[in-house]
């Protein structure tokens, strides 16, 4: 039975660290005003107005709008969520080494840099994620009538398009630095956005304000992840299955019984060889 190792106290203050961090941006977050997010929403408005071309100004309140485009980036534009799941994700790749054997004050100044190293990545992730999901809602939102048509909202609207770029982009952050399998790589941002999207809300409550809003949104967002990695896993599942069908056809139509001329031969293959010759995959085919 292989023994578990248990986490070194340089793991265990690296985590609580970075969790930390994570809750203090949630606080900080959850009492915000408007313009206290300025931080991400004027560049998200610059970014924005460098590539679509539609010009964005600061009301009083803090909101920045567009009024060529017919957008607002209000207080929940700021994807801060996302820069927890994207921070939570980027710790998860820096962290530290259990064999690492750096002096504890070389240690600490380093892994201090990391983590703000982490915070400075979350925050461009964020901001390229929150840029693509606004442009793509600014080009889906010319004509909403199909969308309507399936029973959706502008906010459902909005949800489902962040979840489509958010995972992918989740997904591709953790293959930097090769520290995470295939399997990580799915299971990491569906895990993360199940925390701060579903198990968050309800332990601070705020999911039990409005039940039925909640509810709606648990079962769109979890209609939206079984379809994003759900489908994929049943086509690569159908392609597998369509593989071996087609091997095993190609074995059976080639095979030592496609004639009787070939009888001699059989009985010479079968007498002579051994299933220790043949690979275990083919033994059946």
């Amino acid at each position: 039975m292989r023994r578990i190792e248990r986490p070194s106290i340089r793991t265990l203050s690296w985590w609580l660290a970075a969790l930390t961090l994570a809750l203090l941006l949630k606080q900080h977050y959850s009492t915000a005003t408007t313009t206290q997010l300025d931080w991400m929403l004027q560049p998200l408005a610059d970014l924005l107005q460098l590539v679509s071309g539609h010009g964005f100004q600061r009301a009083d309140d803090g909101v920045w709008f567009s009024t060529s485009a017919d957008v607002q980036l209000v207080k929940g534009c700021a994807g801060i969520n996302f820069m927890l799941m994207s921070l939570l994700g980027y710790v998860w790749l820096l962290r530290p080494d259990s064999c690492d054997e750096t002096g504890r004050w070389s240690w600490l100044a380093g892994q201090v840099l990391l983590l703000a190293a982490a915070l400075v990545a979350a925050w461009a992730t964020a901001l390229l994620a929150n840029t693509l999901r606004i442009l793509a809602a600014m080009a889906l939102q010319t004509d909403g009538s199909m969308f309507h048509a399936i029973g959706l909202d502008g906010a459902s609207l909005h949800r489902l398009i962040g979840l489509t770029i958010y995972l992918p982009l989740l997904s591709a952050q953790l293959t930097l630095g090769q520290r995470t399998t295939s399997k990580q790589r799915v299971l990491i941002p569906v895990l993360l956005y199940l925390l701060l999207m579903i198990l968050i809300p309800l332990l601070t409550g705020n999911a039990w304000q409005n039940p039925q809003l909640f509810a709606k949104h648990l079962g769109q967002l979890l209609i939206g992840l079984m379809l994003w990695y759900g489908l994929p896993l049943l086509l690569r599942g159908g392609r597998s299955a369509d593989r071996s069908h087609s091997s095993t056809h190609r074995h059976g139509s080639s095979g030592p019984f496609q004639t009787a001329a070939t009888g001699k031969v059989l009985l010479l293959t079968a007498a002579d060889t051994s299933p220790a010759d043949h690979p275990p995959s083919k033994i059946g085919a």
